[in-house]
């Protein structure tokens, strides 16, 4: 059997044999009992139907140049402007954010004997 992009080396065939069981684990998988996931697995099932998965072509190698226009041809500049420029528009300014009013109130402080575990400790003993 010939696998295209089948990898010789021991380590990456373990890698691709590994993603090769993920991806068909995932299409054999039940769909999830809970609403809220099964929700998300229906849409995710419709988005991977509705959108075309990218492929990547490998573009054409250039040919060799093998002929060269001689030095006395001129090619013409381009002399495409552009018409009109594109509209500009301006956002109004933000307003800066208000401030909230600054409160009397200080933090409760902590009590005269300390905090933390080892004075919580002494003092719970010592009552």
């Amino acid at each position: 059997m010939y696998i295209p992009n089948y990898p010789e080396d021991s380590v990456l065939r373990r890698h691709y044999e590994a993603a090769a069981a993920l991806r068909r684990q995932a299409r054999l998988s039940a769909p999830p009992t809970d609403s809220v996931l099964l929700r998300h697995y229906q849409q995710r099932e419709q988005l991977q139907k509705t959108v075309p998965t990218p492929v990547v072509a490998r573009r054409p190698e250039p040919a060799p140049v093998t002929h060269r226009p001689p030095a006395s041809e001129t090619i013409p500049a381009k002399t495409n402007t552009p018409s009109e420029p594109a509209p500009v528009t301006h956002r109004p300014p933000a307003s800066a954010p208000k401030a909230e009013p600054v409160t009397a109130q200080q933090p409760t402080a902590r009590p005269a004997q300390g905090g933390g575990l080892l004075n919580w400790l002494k003092r719970f003993f010592s009552s």
